[in-house]
């Protein structure tokens, strides 16, 4: 019996409120759908017998459809998160919201499960021992640590031309920079940011100038300067590498997965080709993600790892781009593939961004596309399977912002007459004609 939790934004919490910060918006409307993401971990579950807590209770239609099409795993029925704003992690959210369902929450019978985190968190170590859950954990220093932008810099010029500088002053910052902005473009980046917040696209001088000013008033204020430039790469594919360290150092490597960003935000991902595992076999790459593997495990970590990597245009590969010391999407990808292996087939795995001036929700969305003929049935094995219901529904729910933001993430499965761009332009195609008051892209 296992319990399955965690926040999937982790860096803002390792991070601490005495260093430096990068200049941006704070959205709310994002945040609330990042604080909802945390549902799509029954990808997880093996049973019945494996706990789902989720912030937001689980939507009672995408729960039925995923039991229907063969999950099996159990899940809270009642909210744990009671507020739209800025919040902290579920494991705080638990602590401090308890009373408020204790019944409900001792229903749940949590104690003398496993735990498997999506990320580790500052309090999760108290709140297994206040709930009498096992764990195992490296310590939480540790996974901050191996975690940072800087500790993946430093160990990424152990196998590729340097191309990244960590930076602790805005003096550095300004000669660095200027000397690697001779070159072309860089990037700066927030050794704690969170998927495609925390970075920075420098093309010039004066906005270099503007940067070291801002760093430089943070500075005199005793805040800590920690970041990473880079030279930005003339990127041809990025890829991620998927491994498991357990705890006497043993490590397997499960998978190589391409992803495709937009921006430098998140947009899908899938199974690496033949071509890509070939070039990386005829690099070595497989042996570098083990040393890094051991790299990481001297260090006292253990558990679940994915490395950032990215081809340039010449076929040089960067192995290293960013090391993830926790799970993943792509961690959420492979096992809906081990799902998805007793049809014989696996998924491409993406999202769709809504956007509406008028309540929406998921059971609208899932009804086009399931007159359509879209979704995924064990009948029918391919087309969509929906993957969340909160991300759709939580900001027209509590009334965040206008126009109303939303998300729902999906797996595509192709078939032998689709293919998974038809799929999902029929997908989309279906949304953008019905009469629901709605935008969609990717």
């Amino acid at each position: 019996m296992t319990c399955f939790l965690g926040s999937f934004n982790a860096e803002s919490h390792w991070k601490e409120a005495n260093y430096v910060s990068l200049p941006q918006m704070y959205d709310t409307q994002a945040e609330a759908i990042v604080q909802v993401m945390d549902e799509m971990q029954f990808l997880f579950c093996k049973s019945s017998n494996d706990l789902l807590i989720t912030s937001v209770a689980m939507n009672p239609m995408l729960k039925d459809y995923l039991k229907d099409i063969g999950f099996s795993f159990s899940c809270n029925d009642f909210d744990i998160r009671h507020d739209s704003g800025r919040v902290k992690t579920i494991f705080d959210q638990i602590i401090e919201n308890e009373l408020s369902f204790k019944d409900k929450w001792k229903a749940l019978n949590i104690e003398g499960h496993d735990i498997s985190p999506f990320s580790i968190a500052k309090v999760i170590i108290s709140f297994c021992e206040r709930y009498s859950i096992t764990y195992n954990f490296p310590s939480y220093g540790t996974v901050v640590k191996v975690n940072s932008k800087s500790f993946s810099s430093q160990i990424s010029t152990l196998y590729s031309p340097p191309y990244s500088i960590v930076i602790r002053s805005s003096e550095q910052l300004m000669s660095a920079g200027t000397k690697m902005l001779e070159n072309g473009p860089i990037l700066i980046k927030d050794s704690y940011g969170v998927s495609g917040k925390g970075i920075l696209k420098v093309t010039s001088l004066n906005i270099l100038l503007r940067i070291v000013s801002y760093f430089s008033q943070q500075e005199s204020e005793n805040k800590i300067i920690d970041f990473v430039i880079e030279q930005l790469l003339p990127k041809k594919r990025d890829f991620s590498s998927h491994l498991q360290i357990d705890k006497d150092g043993n490590i397997e490597i499960l998978n190589v997965q391409q992803f495709h960003n937009s921006g430098f935000c998140f947009n899908s991902i899938e199974n690496a080709d033949v071509n890509l595992l070939r070039l990386l076999h005829q690099n070595k790459y497989f042996n570098i993600v083990e040393n890094v593997g051991n790299a990481l495990f001297n260090e006292g970590y253990f558990g679940p790892v994915c490395i950032d990597s990215l081809i340039t245009y010449d076929d040089k590969v960067f192995p290293i781009i960013e090391i993830n010391a926790r799970k993943s999407m792509g961690t959420l990808n492979t096992h809906l593939n081990y799902f998805l292996n007793k049809f014989k087939t696996d998924g491409f795995f993406t999202c769709i961004y809504l956007k509406s001036d008028k309540n929406i929700s998921f059971k609208d969305i899932f009804d086009i596309w399931d007159k359509e003929d879209l979704i995924f049935t064990t009948k029918k094995p391919y087309g969509i399977i929906p993957l969340s219901a909160n991300t759709v529904d939580i900001n027209f729910k509590h009334n965040v912002g206008y126009p109303y933001k939303g998300r729902i993430y999906i797996s595509i499965i192709k078939s032998k007459s689709f293919t998974n761009e038809e799929i999902l332009s029929a997908a989309l195609y279906s949304l953008l004609n019905s009469s629901l008051p709605i935008s969609a892209s990717l």
